[in-house]
């Protein structure tokens, strides 16, 4: 682990540093006892990656904007070039109506044809249609994930109620 990796993890250990009367026992026990090292393994060990910021591979529009991540965690089959490419983000609800739902995958499908990167949530709902959608197409989609790369989410395969295109 470089310096840089480092200091994002102790800059967020630094971050959750609120008064003792309101931090509760088990999170002041995780960030005592947190192992970078060793997660950083577990998570190559499953194919993940850390691109930092400095790196030449770290997108740089994301680079731009204000207040950038110190770094990404990356994990797929596409190489990091494909964060340089167009792309569209299709976000929306969770429990979706079927109209929002066909929307979604239709938009996904018709800007995958074309060359555009789609980026969503990978959440139930108009996330993951857009995401079905983009694969339709023929291309190429992006999550951003809302929990730890090292989570499962959705955790199991189901039916959508109330988003059936």
């Amino acid at each position: 682990m470089n310096g840089l990796q480092h200091a994002v993890f102790a800059a967020e250990r630094e971050q959750h540093a609120m008064p003792a009367q309101t931090r509760s026992v088990q999170f002041r026990a995780f960030c005592q006892n947190f192992d970078d090292a060793a997660y950083l393994a577990r998570l190559t060990g499953i194919g993940v990656r850390w691109i930092d910021s400095a790196d030449p591979e770290f997108p740089p529009r994301l680079r731009s904007i204000y207040d950038p991540p110190p770094g990404l965690f990356v994990r797929g089959a596409s190489e990091v070039g494909v964060l340089r490419r167009t792309s569209v983000a299709i976000v929306g609800a969770r429990s979706c109506s079927d109209y929002g739902a066909h929307v979604a995958r239709t938009f996904a499908r018709e800007l995958a044809r074309a060359g555009v990167v789609v980026v969503s949530g990978l959440a139930r709902g108009v996330d993951g249609w857009a995401h079905r959608g983009a694969l339709e197409g023929g291309g190429v989609t992006v999550a951003v994930l809302g929990c730890g790369i090292d989570r499962t989410y959705p955790l199991h395969r189901s039916t959508q109620p109330g988003c059936r295109p």
